[in-house]
């Protein structure tokens, strides 16, 4: 099982249907091609962790770096494991969007996420890195 963590940037005329456009045809793909795994979208940014069969993930990787709906793709860490931690989750997604919280409710929500990856489960560096990336890209 091959694991692999990039981070994007979205560009700035990115909309809800944008993302919707690429949730909708990720999970098409994903299921076609057992790939799992979870998508965090906030303030323009993407990261996401993908797990599957290496060749798999290797090609969408690819594809995804050549996507002009994301700019600055980096590969943040791969790796090997040998269980899914996102398994039955085609495409896990979270997005906030600065409109929906008022500074309350986005504290709470960031302070909660923040608590609930300091008790998942991580069975591998890319995992850690995965959850320690979206505490950081929220808390910006």
């Amino acid at each position: 099982m091959h694991e692999l963590i990039y981070y994007s940037v979205a560009p700035e005329n990115t909309t809800d249907a944008t993302i919707a456009k690429i949730l909708s045809k990720s999970r098409e793909f994903n299921a076609k091609n057992n790939v799992t795994g979870c998508l965090l979208y906030h303030d323009n940014q993407f990261l996401q962790i993908l797990e599957g069969e290496q060749p798999i993930i290797k090609a969408l990787y690819s594809k995804i770096i050549k996507d002009k709906r994301h700019t600055d793709v980096m590969l943040v860490e791969e790796g090997e494991k040998e269980n899914r931690h996102f398994g039955g989750w085609h495409m896990a997604y979270h997005q906030t969007i600065a409109t929906d919280f008022n500074t309350l409710e986005k504290a709470l929500f960031i302070n909660n996420f923040s608590q609930l990856s300091d008790f998942v489960q991580k069975p591998s560096e890319v995992v850690r890195l995965f959850w320690y990336m979206s505490k950081t890209i929220l808390r910006r």
